[in-house]
């Protein structure tokens, strides 16, 4: 039964198809296209990490089989371009709602802005690509000597198995021969089929099986399954299966794939990830590891961040390429590292204290409006309608960023009025409002209210990371002048100072005080920059954001998992408040505790459960990961340089199905 269906398979025209498709360099781009649009699934609000799995390593698969630079740098390119494009669909919506830009043209933008994210992975891969490669020396042989003679003996045997199926059949046409020596033909097929069977070598010819059974021939080089060969018109004479050896430029290279899988290729990408985050202000929203958070991968994260995260999950897609091309040998790395994760998952590194009472007020102004004059004293008494019942309730109550659109400095007397009142009642409120210095200097800023009877001694945290374009205009003398893409309200902030000190408050009955890193909207996106305002000193995140700007895409979806990872990385709890959601709650383990629904008025009331202690990360921040890519770097190089020899690829094919 298994040899029909082998034979349907074999002779079926799809197999044909399927074969040229496997082949061809244009195909392998269009599914680059396919796994990038894939990948976006791992991503909020699907949160499915084995499809990004799945895709990442397929990619590293088709990035194998590959033998041209170009090419490499094009499938990376296509991969990353897709993510990017259908994960930050939301920015269309930003820039056709509020810039006013007519949708062909949004989406051209957004596309521009996706393939220039995925520029920097394309070209540090391309690089991997050729630091994988090997130039052989002159008088070097591209294979051992025992294979290649065992390799010509398959060439030559299926040379004349294909002849004589080409020749005439001479048995009619001299019978008398064919019956002359019946006993001497029985014995040497019976001598051939013992030989067979004693001396058979799985490294020497494949059973036709899997995909090497589309090809029709032995499996004589190293492509990236049995029978494949890597851009074939590239390709030297002679390989060995997992070390194919191109012609590049008139010099034979041998390509090490598991150096360039496992090594190269994950420093590479995790290379691209730091370019990212800090390449003009940066922007370090699509780090693969914020796919990982519903997974047992997020065990790593308070060890080595999100970052390190990523790299480690690179490199388990790499193990899991290699694997889909029968380099089983490299298997159990993928199997070490999800272990890992599996046996630490839940692990807590800090311990909890005593809960507090907060509550989140979210006012759920819609952006359109929100800056509108005439919306001012309706917003300011809708806060504090929601506001007022919560006072001597809660041990802190929290407002979302710019939850009052003007200066402090126009409401100063009613902010005085409202500190006074917190103050006498022991509800400290924070107030996400802007602050004005003269001559030209504002900041988007928080006020934490009620600690003491004078407003002045208010503590004030400005935003240290502002967004760009929306909350500052590079050259923005000559951009204004293109129209509202570049005229959005309250777009000329100034930065805040990088050290700054975490939020204190102060519980007067308890006879303690509790820090916590503030945290305002763009900010939270910079794992270092939360990170390094951490110490053994904090309690907890307070994160506010004004997330109306994404409306009802996936991006408030995107940013509440970001935020998730925040708190996970650093085992600190987050209250989280937004103007129009997703308001909630995130205990110390990164789980959503309890939120608001979106696009409600509303308050959101918890038990916020603080915790003492650092983790790993947060102790050591990125060490433990630049120590990791240094031992991976020197591993790399160490395996390139070294000669393959007969026993190193018995051990590359020992396992096979």
């Amino acid at each position: 039964m298994l040899a029909q269906i082998t034979k349907w398979v074999h002779q079926s025209p799809l197999s044909s198809l399927m074969l040229k498709c496997i082949k061809s360099t244009w195909a392998t781009m269009l599914a680059s296209l396919f796994l990038g649009a894939l990948a976006t699934l791992g991503f909020a609000p699907y949160h499915q990490w084995v499809l990004l799995l799945i895709s990442l390593a397929f990619e590293i698969f088709l990035l194998m089989r590959l033998s041209c630079k170009k090419h490499v740098f094009l499938s990376l390119l296509l991969y990353f371009t897709a993510l990017n494009a259908l994960t930050l669909e939301w920015l269309n919506f930003v820039m056709t709602g509020f810039g006013q830009l007519p949708l062909l043209a949004s989406w051209l933008i957004e596309l521009i802005f996706s393939a220039y994210l995925a520029l920097f992975h394309a070209l540090l891969g391309t690089l991997a690509f050729s630091l994988a490669l090997k130039r052989l020396k002159p008088n070097q042989p591209t294979t051992p000597a025992q294979p290649a003679a065992k390799a010509q003996n398959v060439v030559q045997s299926a040379a004349q198995s294909a002849a004589s199926k080409d020749q005439p059949n001479d048995a009619s046409a001299q019978p008398n021969d064919a019956s002359a020596q019946p006993n001497d033909a029985a014995q040497d097929e019976s001598s051939a089929e013992s030989d067979e069977d004693e001396d058979y070598d799985d490294s020497d010819a494949q059973p036709s099986r899997g995909i090497s059974s589309l090809m029709g021939s032995p499996e004589l080089t190293g492509g990236a399954l049995p029978g494949w060969v890597p851009n074939s018109e590239h390709l030297s004479g002679q390989s060995i299966k997992g070390y194919p050896c191109f012609t590049l430029k008139g010099h034979e290279v041998r390509f090490y794939k598991n150096v360039f899988a496992l090594c190269f290729l994950p420093l590479a990408l995790i290379g691209a990830d730091f370019i990212i985050g800090w390449l003009f202000t940066g922007f370090p929203w699509m780090y693969l590891g914020y796919g990982l958070l519903d997974g047992p991968f997020s065990a790593y994260a308070p060890l080595v961040g999100v970052r390190g995260l990523s790299f480690l999950f690179f490199i388990c897609a790499g193990a899991l390429a290699l694997a889909v091309e029968r380099s089983y040998v490299y298997l159990p790395i993928a199997g070490v590292l999800f272990l890992i994760a599996l046996f630490t998952q839940g692990i807590s590194y800090v311990k909890d204290l005593a809960p507090v009472t907060m509550a989140g007020i979210q006012g759920n102004i819609a952006q359109a409006i929100k800056w509108d004059p005439r919306n001012t004293i309706p917003t300011i008494d809708k806060y504090l309608d929601l506001t007022h019942p919560l006072i001597g309730h809660n041990d802190l109550i929290i407002w979302p960023e710019s939850a009052l659109p003007v200066f402090i400095g126009q409401v100063e007397p009613l902010m005085a009025d409202l500190n006074s009142y917190a103050y006498e009642r022991h509800s400290p409120i924070l107030v996400g409002i802007q602050r004005y210095e003269p001559p030209r200097t504002s900041f988007n800023s928080i006020f934490l209210l009620g600690q003491a009877p004078e407003l002045a001694a208010a503590q004030i945290y400005d935003k240290r990371a502002l967004v760009p374009f929306g909350e500052v205009i590079p050259l923005e003398s000559q951009l204004r002048k293109l129209g509202p893409l570049f005229n959005f309200p309250m777009s000329s902030f100034t930065k805040g100072a990088y050290d700054q000190a975490q939020l204190q408050l102060k519980q007067v009955a308890a006879e303690r005080t509790l820090n916590f890193v503030p945290a305002i909207c763009y900010e939270s996106i910079f794992p270092e920059l939360i990170a390094a305002m951490a110490d053994e000193s904090t309690n907890g995140i307070i994160m506010v954001s004004n997330d109306s700007w994404y409306g009802d895409t996936r991006g408030p979806q995107e940013h509440l998992a970001i935020a998730r990872m925040r708190a996970l990385e650093l085992q600190k709890p987050m209250m989280r408040v937004t103007n129009s959601g997703i308001t909630a709650y995130i205990d110390a383990q990164g789980k959503l505790v309890k939120r608001l629904p979106q696009n409600v008025d509303g308050v959101l009331q918890v038990e916020f459960v603080p915790t003492q202690g650092q983790t790993p990360y947060g102790r050591f921040g990125n060490l433990p990961l630049y120590i990791l890519m240094v031992l991976t770097a020197l591993l790399g190089l160490t395996l390139r340089r070294r000669d393959i020899t007969v026993e190193q690829e018995s051990l590359s094919t020992l396992i096979r199905p």
